[in-house]
Parts: structure tokens; C-alpha cells; sequence
């Protein structure tokens, strides 16, 4: 990465060397690289597991749409790339394939309540065939994406206070 304006969230939120919060990015630009290579990690890793990455995309978009952020989901959006993952970031609907049903409900649970009974639902899915790599990587994907979008509204609101 040559530049932290080079990532994606920056890029999204439209903040490059000309903005204001170009030397607080600059003097955080590790933070920037490593959230980046988080961001690849979680929606693009080399070996996705139970879901592919345009799957991993569309709950990406589920959480979000969860948590009212708009514009990242419309960018993850971009990135579900079969038509029949669309079902996945339906938040009104679970997808008819029960075992993605259950990872729905999961992360509904984490995305509105992370401390609700973190047990249960490790059973819950454990009970719908999920290995224990397999919903360590669903939790990968609910902590980047939550992380993800508390960075981006802290960064709005410097931006908006500047």
C-alpha cells in the first residue's frame, strides 16, 4: 500500500490527502494497512471455508443494512456477485438453505445484541452442521464488518466536524 488513502474505506467515505483529517490519517496510516488487510482477509480470503466471497460480501451487506449504514452495504453490494446470494442480505427473510439460515440468524443476533448469550448461538450452529473453523470465520466476518462501520461513522463525524 503506498498511501492509507489508497484503502477501501477511505475511498468509500471520500477522504484523500486533501482533506483535513489527511494528517490524522497519515500519522495513523498502520491502522489503515492493517484494516485494509482485515478487509481482504474477511470478504476475500484465499480459502473462504463455508462461504465464498460473494456470499461473505452479501452478509457483509446484512450487517450493515442492519446497522443503517447505507453506503457500505451498497459497495458490498457490488461485490455479491451471484445472483442467488442476494437472498442472503434480505433482512425481513432467512434464505431457504437451512444451514445459511442458521448463520443468519446468528449474525441478526450479533449485529442487534453482540452479547446475547455468545454460547447458545455457538451451539445453535454447531447443531446445523457448522464446524468450529467454520464459525470462527463467521465471526470474523461480523467483527470486521462491525468494526468496519464504527470506523466509518467516527470518521464521518470528524469529517463533518471539520
Amino acid at each position: 500500500m503506498k498511501s492509507p488513502f489508497d484503502t477501501t474505506l477511505l475511498k468509500l467515505l471520500d477522504i484523500d490527502e486533501s482533506s483535513l483529517l489527511a494528517p490524522a490519517i497519515n500519522s495513523r496510516a498502520n491502522l489503515f494497512e492493517l484494516t485494509e488487510q482485515s478487509y481482504q482477509a474477511a470478504i476475500f480470503p484465499e480459502n473462504p471455508s463455508i462461504l465464498n466471497h460473494s456470499q461473505r460480501a452479501a452478509v457483509a451487506v446484512r450487517i450493515c443494512l442492519l446497522n443503517d449504514e447505507m453506503q457500505l452495504a451498497d459497495h458490498y453490494k457490488e461485490l455479491v456477485t451471484n445472483e442467488d446470494d442476494q437472498d442472503i442480505y434480505d433482512i425481513n427473510e432467512l434464505p431457504k438453505d437451512l444451514r445459511l439460515a442458521s448463520i443468519m440468524n446468528h449474525i441478526d443476533a450479533n449485529s442487534r445484541d453482540p452479547k446475547s448469550d455468545p454460547q447458545s448461538q455457538i451451539a445453535k450452529l454447531k447443531s446445523s452442521g457448522l464446524s468450529d473453523t467454520e464459525i470462527v470465520g463467521i465471526f470474523a466476518i461480523i467483527a470486521f464488518v462491525s468494526y468496519q462501520l464504527r470506523v466509518a461513522k467516527g470518521l464521518r463525524v470528524m469529517k463533518e466536524g471539520l
